[in-house]
Formats: structure tokens, C-alpha cells, sequence
């Protein structure tokens, strides 16, 4: 795995809550919360392509269809240490739902007269559940920060990996150089829903982490990590998204 010291962390939070002291949840009975993660059904590769004079967005995507829960796993873990550190009397649990529908809809799944939120709102009853923690994809402007300036065009959603071939990039402390880097990322919302399936609130957030060809032995940047390193970066990503969001959707007091 790549050494952290070559690795330019980028967080950016959308609609940001303030939160204002860390005691959650302090008055009446715990939580209970059920976590559906409907991000993991597909890795996106992005090729990001320069797009001088023009605000189309010309990146070559490439989507690799994953057939388990690995992904999803990884954020729903996540969202459960999280909620445990910050709500020590509540208890959170996986919803293991991997309906192709759920999957392609989810933006309007939850609402009023969708039929996935009779199902789930009998699902929630029938846990006992007091709470629902929904992480669906989100989709933003394509941003990898660095310690002076930023780079990246197009848009981005979902989780995948962000192909840069072109950029020169100088490591402060060896002074190594290299052209282009590779960036897992991960651009989600979570939403916290009521047992009546009513949205209490949401928060959006984008990470990506940078990994640049210099230093290492790769000769291009999807080289920079084998194919199992890659899965446990994007794993590792999407769970420091999470960790960043959950606060921001549990209720503050």
C-alpha cells in the first residue's frame, strides 16, 4: 500500500450542520438505527480529460458492476462505529437490501409514493427500529486539491477511482517526481429518516485521497496500487466519508 506521507487528502462537505457539542441523542429512550448503503453496486473509472474553452465534460468513465456487498459493507460499518462512538446507548444495524431497483432509483425511492417505502417503513417496524441511516450517491464538480492549487474537470458520483496521466507532480520531502496520480473517491449523502420514512435531515460530503506515480515503481497511475490494494482504498475512502458525514446527520444537542 502506498505510504500515507504520498497521499494528498481532499474533504469537501456539502450543506455542512453545525454541530455544536458532542453529546447525541442525551434525552429519552436509544436509538435504533437501521443503515441501508446504496452506493456499492458499481466502481466508476474516470479518465479525466482536459476540457480548455469548455464547460462540457469530456472524461472517459468506465463502470465495473460489483456483484457482493463489499462496498456497501465497508460504509455501513463505518456508519455503525460512528454511531456508536458518538451514541454509546444506541445500537445500529445492516439492512442487507440489494434490490437493482433500489440501486437505480434511489434519488426518488424514498418518497411519498414510492413502493420502496412501504416496504421499508414495514421492514423498520417490524426491527423495532427508531431510525433509518440511508447513504445513497451523490454528484458534484470533480475536485482533487492539492497543497497549492487544484486540479480536475467534469463531475463526479458515486464511488470509483479518478485517473489523472498528465499532471507533473514533485514530492516535497524526497523531491521525486512523476506525472499523473490516482484517486479513490467517494461523493455520498446520508439521510436520516424517522420510522415513518419522514427525511429529518441529510448531508452530502466528497473525498477523494491522492496518489501520485512519483515514488513508486508504477509506470502509469492505475499502476500505482495492485487490483486488491485498490478495493481496500476505496473501501478505506468511503469509510472516512461516512465517519465525516454521520455527525452531521445525527441530531446534536
Amino acid at each position: 500500500m502506498v505510504s500515507k506521507s504520498l497521499r494528498a487528502r481532499v474533504v469537501l462537505c456539502i450543506a455542512t450542520l453545525s454541530v455544536a457539542g458532542s453529546v447525541f441523542a442525551a434525552e429519552g429512550a436509544a436509538r435504533k438505527y437501521a443503515v441501508l448503503s446504496l452506493v456499492g453496486d458499481e466502481i466508476t473509472m474516470v479518465v479525466g480529460r482536459p476540457s480548455t474553452g469548455s464547460s462540457m465534460d469530456r472524461n472517459e468513465r468506465q463502470s465495473m458492476p460489483i456483484q457482493n456487498a463489499s462496498i456497501d459493507d465497508a460504509a455501513a460499518s463505518s456508519a455503525g462505529e460512528t454511531i456508536k462512538g458518538l451514541e454509546p446507548g444506541s445500537t445500529a444495524f445492516v439492512l442487507a437490501w440489494r434490490e437493482p431497483g433500489l440501486f437505480e432509483l434511489q434519488e426518488s425511492a424514498f418518497k411519498a409514493q414510492s413502493p420502496y417505502l412501504d416496504a421499508l417503513k414495514g421492514v423498520l417496524k417490524k426491527t423495532q427500529s427508531t431510525h433509518l441511516l440511508l447513504i445513497t450517491k451523490h454528484r458534484a464538480d470533480v475536485q482533487m486539491r492539492f497543497v497549492e492549487g487544484a486540479t480536475g474537470h467534469g463531475k463526479l458520483r458515486g464511488v470509483g477511482f479518478y485517473l489523472d496521466a498528465l499532471t507533473p507532480i514533485r514530492l516535497g520531502g524526497s523531491g521525486e517526481t512523476g506525472t499523473g496520480f490516482l484517486a479513490p473517491y467517494a461523493y455520498v449523502t446520508l439521510s436520516l429518516l424517522d420510522a415513518d420514512g419522514t427525511l429529518i435531515r441529510h448531508h452530502s460530503v466528497v473525498l477523494s485521497n491522492i496518489l501520485p506515480t512519483a515514488g513508486t515503481s508504477a509506470i502509469n497511475a492505475w499502476g500505482v496500487l495492485t487490483a486488491q490494494q485498490k478495493i481496500k482504498a476505496l473501501q478505506d475512502t468511503l469509510g472516512e466519508a461516512v465517519a465525516e458525514a454521520v455527525p452531521r446527520v445525527l441530531d446534536p444537542r
